[in-house]
Formats: C-alpha cells, structure tokens, sequence
C-alpha cells in the first residue's frame, strides 16, 4: 500500500490469537494526522481446527459453540423478541421474520454486551426469513452449512443456540443439544420445504438463532 509516498507491504501471516475469520475494514492513520480506512482489505481465514467440519470431521458441541456464540445476537422490538445470526462482519444479521415483523424498532444485543438499533434489510414471509442490518463493522460471523440429507443425515448431533424463554427480561444464552430426529414436509406451511425435526429443545426466544 502506498499512502503519501509511504509503502508498506502486504504479507501472508500466522498469529495464535483469539481472532475471528472474516473480511474486516482496516483504518489507518498517516504521519500528518490524516485518516481513512480501507473497506474489506484483511481478511482472516480459519484456523486448521475451525475448519475441521468442512473437511467432514465433526466438531463437537463445545467447538460449535465456541465458534458460533460470538455471532449469535438477542433480538428484541415493542412486542417481542428473539434470536440472530451475523451472517456478514459489517452487521448483517439473519432472524426469522416473525421475530422482527413489521415492527419499526428493532433492538439488536451483542455478545460482548453492546446494544444496536437495526433496520430490516429485507424479509419474506413465506419463508419466515428476515435479514436485518446494523451500524458496525468487524463482527464475528456464524457460517452456513450443509442441511442436505447427506450432510446432515437422520441421527446427526445438533445444536440449539439462542435465548429462550426469558428475553424480554435478561440477556442470558442458552445451549440445547440433541440429535435430527425427522425430515418433513408439514401440512400448511409447505412454502418453507422441507424442515428438520431435532429432539434439542426449542422454546420462544430461540426463535431466529
């Protein structure tokens, strides 16, 4: 990078911190005092042991949890609340659509114990889906996986993160293990595919996580 004649190269590095993959902004500040940042220009790929479960070995409930409970949000409006994923470093949250739905004030809580005000991004109701964004950059991301029948086949381990029963009143995450115990298709709500029936306990609150 060049910056008022000022070059600094760009290397490949290794570091054992506590760092979150993802695409992060980077800001610097020149020797006059000015500053600027570059948009999306450090990218952290996982570590070998995070990305274990895309070369078909399983993590376990702890891995999972470590590695998704930094981008698991509380979601709460005027009349309810529930859970989120960030699904982008710049505040690109994902939730269901009931969670949020037309409400005007949306209330987004971080794991680090920070509080955000959100806009709704876009949403559909037939898929019970709704993307919410919020003013911050840098954020741990959740990731997506394979919910095919051969990724995720009858029997496989599962776990429920979010904040169940008592949102309305505290921040408190909890943790629900179980097993895939269906794939089904229910009468009335065939819009949204086929769905996975897990025997981990899912109650009001975990909604969206």
């Amino acid at each position: 990078i060049s910056v008022n004649s000022i070059t600094q190269n760009l290397i490949y590095a290794k570091y054992a911190g506590d760092f979150n993959p993802g695409t992060y902004d980077v800001a610097i500040t020149n020797p006059d005092g000015g500053k600027f940042t570059l948009v999306h220009a450090l990218s952290i790929m996982p570590s070998s042991d995070q990305s274990s479960s895309q070369n078909g070995v399983a993590l376990s409930a702890t891995e999972v949890i470590k590695r998704v409970k930094p981008a698991t949000v509380l979601i709460r409006t005027i009349v309810g609340c529930g859970s989120g994923m960030i699904v982008q470093s710049d505040g690109l949250i994902l939730t269901n659509y009931h969670v949020i739905s037309d409400e005007s004030y949306i209330s987004v809580y971080s794991d680090n114990g920070n509080i955000y005000n959100a806009i709704v991004v876009k949403s559909s109701t037939d898929q019970d889906l709704a993307l919410i964004k919020i003013n911050q950059s840098g954020l741990a991301t959740g990731a997506f996986g394979d919910s095919s029948e051969s990724g995720l086949p009858l029997g496989s381990d599962v776990v429920a993160i979010g904040f169940p029963k008592t949102c309305n009143t505290d921040r408190t995450i909890e943790i629900e293990t179980g097993n895939i115990t269906a794939r089904r298709i229910v009468s009335g709500f065939e819009s949204l595919g086929e769905l996975l029936q897990t025997s981990a306990r899912i109650n009001p609150g975990n909604s969206g996580g």
